[in-house]
């Protein structure tokens, strides 16, 4: 019941424990040549081959279900998670997080954390990204208000949620 892959060797998991349960977690990957990022496997992300080691990708992040907001009526996990990644990747020194993400979750994200995230110029894609994406069918069909975000890491984005609340 364990999935692994390719950037499993590159990456970091974050979790949120509640007596000893985990109660959400995440999975940031780190920029590697030989595997590069997750995203990249599924769009053509324009940006310049000399600051890819500037970013990691976000993904697999969860909840357990009786804590997500909607469930609790508090997007606590989430602020933990959030916070205790983005304490991480400052500490780390990485300039940019990419991450998909559907446009209601992008914009709770936006809105609970008091980010703004924009979005990288995408190229056409290639027979490559097509071959991809029809691995996991399904994720890419139907709704396709999935984005391509990127945030970059700031200090001041930690103190405008801090004193926000």
């Amino acid at each position: 019941k364990m999935f692994i892959d390719n950037y499993d060797h590159f990456s970091t998991n974050l979790v949120v424990l509640k007596n000893q349960e985990i109660v959400g977690s995440l999975r940031i990957i780190f920029y590697n040549t030989i595997h590069q990022l997750s995203t990249f496997n599924y769009y053509n992300i324009d940006i310049p081959p000399r600051d890819l080691d500037q970013y990691v990708d976000i993904g697999r992040w969860v909840h357990n279900p009786a804590y997500r907001a909607k469930n609790s009526k508090s997007p606590v996990v989430t602020i933990l998670i959030g916070l205790k990644t983005y304490l991480y990747l400052l500490k780390t020194r990485k300039k940019y997080i990419i991450v998909t993400l559907k446009h209601k979750l992008r914009k709770h994200i936006e809105k609970t954390f008091n980010v703004k995230f924009t979005f990288p110029r995408l190229l056409p894609l290639t027979e490559s990204h097509h071959k991809s994406r029809e691995e996991i069918k399904g994720y890419f069909e139907g709704d396709n208000s999935i984005e391509v975000c990127l945030l970059e890491l700031k200090v001041r984005y930690l103190f405008q949620f801090i004193f926000r609340y």
